[in-house]
């Protein structure tokens, strides 16, 4: 009885999908061995322009067949669409195509081969693939080490307003690598990234802030940069944020706000249980509901902001 409710579920739901007041509806469904899907007007736009040639439409597609946004896995077909885009001269193309030998993505991981399309779409004065490539020559990666050409890409697709390449610069910067270290340019450029609403960058703001680094001492500024980062669900951010209001730094001391933030900090990085412990222990049974509640609420919204977003870029870190 169970079996035949759910084949009739099954075929109440494909016959409503198949309804659709829309034209194309019938041509929106499809089954391939990765199961039933239902194509958005967006994808078969997507088709069609590429049916005609249109070689952004092709890049966009092809990416989406290796990356499964929308449609089917399919690798022959993603790889033919984006070679196809990159080889006609379309810059975000070849910056996908080295985006997808860098992971592996439908092919076997191949450094060289990423740096490669990489360079080509640099060259072409794409941002993100200046960034990627910058980042390769600092790290040796599928190419020679060279930490002077790395930061001029860097610096180069910062200049663009590349937020990523805005706060990698600035790191750099701070420490001296590639570039005479300059902490008052490694704060102008974290500032750069974190207006553009770059988590890691704001948190860094923060604390440069927090410890008159590059700038003057401002405990408000950088409790307002800890909470632009920590609302993103940046993990230091977050961090900061709760040691400010658990120690009262520039802020009246709140052991519900420091439970909350701590908390989440637990759910993604080790916290000291015992603090945790100590922090919930001071608090009345209504203060723990309340800090249990704002929690469970964060994380609420947080999920429900959450998009297929593919990791472009790479971060530096402290063993760059």
């Amino acid at each position: 009885m169970k079996q035949k409710f759910t084949v009739g579920l099954f075929a109440c739901v494909v016959g409503t999908m198949l309804l659709l007041p829309h034209a194309a509806a019938q041509d929106r469904l499809t089954i391939t061995s990765d199961g039933l899907w239902m194509l958005s007007e967006r994808t078969l736009n997507l088709m069609e322009e590429a049916a005609r040639g249109d070689e952004r439409a092709e890049a966009e597609l092809g990416y989406r067949y290796l990356v499964r946004n929308g449609v089917a896995f399919d690798p022959i077909e993603g790889f033919r669409l984006l070679k196809k885009a990159a080889d006609n001269g379309d810059a975000d193309a070849a910056t996908k195509l080295g985006y997808i030998y860098r992971e592996g993505i439908g092919t076997e991981p191949s450094a060289v081969e990423s740096v490669r399309w990489y360079s080509q779409a640099a060259g072409l004065g794409d941002a993100v693939a200046q960034t990627n490539l910058g980042y390769a020559y600092l790290r040796g990666l599928g190419v020679k080490r060279d930490i002077a050409l790395g930061f001029a890409w860097m610096y180069n697709a910062a200049e663009q307003r590349e937020p990523v390449a805005m706060r990698s610069v600035a790191y750099l910067y701070e420490n001296g690598v590639g570039v005479s270290r300059d902490i008052e340019q490694a704060y102008r450029w974290y500032q750069s990234a974190a207006v553009m609403g770059d988590g890691p960058a704001q948190t860094a703001v923060g604390k440069m802030y927090r410890t008159g680094t590059g700038t003057e001492q401002g405990f408000d500024l950088a409790l307002f940069w800890f909470l632009k980062a920590a609302n993103q669900g940046e993990v230091d951010g977050q961090r900061a944020l709760a040691e400010m209001y658990h120690a009262g730094q520039g802020v009246k001391a709140d052991p519900v706000l420091a439970l909350v933030w701590y908390s989440l900090v637990d759910g993604q990085q080790s916290v000291n249980p015992k603090l945790i412990q100590t922090l919930r222990s001071g608090l009345t049974l209504k203060q723990q509901v309340v800090a249990e509640q704002a929690i469970e609420e964060w994380w609420d919204v947080r999920h429900r902001r959450m998009h297929f977003i593919a990791p472009e870029v790479p971060v530096l870190g402290a063993n760059d």
